[in-house]
This record gives C-alpha cells, structure tokens and sequence, in this order.
C-alpha cells in the first residue's frame, strides 16, 4: 500500500509539472485551453498533497507494526537462545562426566595392557637374543668350513691353472718354431722359384728380341727419303702419332723406351 501512494505521489508531481509547462506554453503562443492546463495542473497538485497525506499515515502505522513484530521476534530468539545455552550447558556437564568416567576405564585399561606388553617384550628379547646366538654360533662355523673348502678349491684351480698354462706355453712355443722353420722353407722355396722364373722369362724376351731384330735386318730398306728431325716436338708436327722403326724419319734418340716406335 505504501508503494502504491509513494508512485501516486510521483505520478503526480510529474502530471503537474507538464500540465504547468502546457499552459504556459499556450498562454505565450496566445493559444486556447491554458486555463483547462492550468486546472489540470491544480487538480494533480491536489491529488499528490492527498498521497502524500495517506502515505505519511500508513507509513507511520506500518513502521509501528513493523517494530511491534521485530519486538516479537527479538522475544522470542532471546527465548530460544536461553534455551539453547541451558540445554548445552547440561549436554557438556553430562558428556564430561562421561568422559571422565571413559579416560578413567580407558587408563586402567591401558595400564594392564602396557604390563601385559611388557612381559611379552621381555620374553621376546630374551628369546631373540637366544636365537641371534645360536644363529652367529651357526653362521661362523658355517663360514668356517666355507672358508677352509673355498681355500682348496683355489688351490687346486690354481695349480690347474698353471699347469695348463705351461702345457700351452710350451706348445705355442713348438707351434711357432715349427710355424718359423715352415715360412723359412717356403720363402726359400718361393725365391728360388721366382728366380727361376725371372730367369726364364728374362731369356724368353732376349731371344725374342733377337728373333725380332734378326727378322728386321732381313727386310728389304724403304727407298723412301731420309728424315732427321731434331726433337720429338718437331716430328710431332709432320707424323703426330710418331713413326716405326721402318720410316726413313725413325733414329734411336727418339726412342727412348727402346720399343721400335720413336715419338709415340
């Protein structure tokens, strides 16, 4: 209801104000209806001033109501908080009551169960320490006899060992003298061979070169014109490719590889 008269109160403020604006409009345009715009403007004028009456009182009449209600309502929290704090109260007096009651059992509890703990440790120790005993008197001779069974087993490996490596250093020995007497033999045998064989070869070329020489003396000379160049680069300019031992132009001081062909 209050929205309701404070919009009222609004709406017709803004109705005067435009119905004044109106009026004065059509006065200063010497225009018909300004004194209908002016009463108008007074009737709005009249509306608002009631508003704003009937807003004021039903503002004051709900604001009492309003404290009224708060009033209730503050009452009844403070009411419930009361409430609350006794029954909390009561519920702590109570859980630590009980909780004194628990830690008491729970302490007994413990006490015998640490005594029972203790007995069972001790036990367990004396126990081990039997145990780790007998297990290190074990161990040691154990080791003992490992030691003492390890230590021949060594020896004998070594004297294996060596023996083995005598037997193969003396053989590898043998293997090489026989191995150095063999490659002598062979390379003798090689040489001589080869010797042979250069020999051989050797003689074959001499008899065919004599056979060639013999074969070139037999031939009947070319009545061809005698040639002399004095150097190959000379001959090279008439025969190119050089010239055989059968030309005219062929002489001994070109032929420096001594194959019968002078200036190739």
């Amino acid at each position: 209801m209050n929205t309701f008269f404070a919009l009222l109160v609004f709406a017709s403020g803004i109705a005067v104000i435009v119905f004044l604006v109106i009026s004065l409009l059509k006065k200063l345009g010497k225009k018909k209806g300004s004194k209908k715009s002016l009463r108008n403007a007074g009737i709005s004028f009249a509306i608002a001033i009631v508003s704003f009456i009937v807003f004021g009182v039903t503002s004051d009449s709900s604001m009492e109501k309003e404290q009224e209600k708060q009033e209730i309502v503050e009452a009844k929290a403070k009411t419930e908080t009361e409430a609350k704090a006794k029954a909390e109260t009561e519920a702590k007096a109570k859980a630590e009551t009980k909780a004194k009651a628990k830690a008491e059992t729970e302490a007994k509890a413990k006490a015998e169960t640490d005594a029972k703990a203790k007995t069972e440790t001790e036990a367990k120790a004396k126990a081990e320490i039997e145990a780790k005993a007998k297990a290190e008197t074990e161990a040691k001779a154990k080791a003992e006899t490992e030691a003492k069974a390890k230590a021949e087993t060594e020896a004998k490996a070594k004297a294996e060992t060596e023996a083995k490596a005598k037997a193969e250093t003396e053989a590898k020995a043998k293997a090489e003298t026989e191995a150095k007497v063999k490659a002598e033999t062979e390379a003798k045998a090689k040489a001589e061979t080869e010797a042979k064989a250069k020999a051989e070869t050797e003689a074959k070329a001499k008899a065919e070169t004599e056979a060639k020489a013999k074969a070139e003396a037999r031939k009947p000379q070319a009545t061809s014109t005698y040639e002399s160049f004095q150097n190959c680069t000379e001959m090279r300019k008439v025969y190119p490719s050089g010239v055989a031992s059968s030309h005219p132009a062929y002489e001994n001081k070109h032929d420096r590889d001594k194959d019968g062909w002078a200036c190739e």
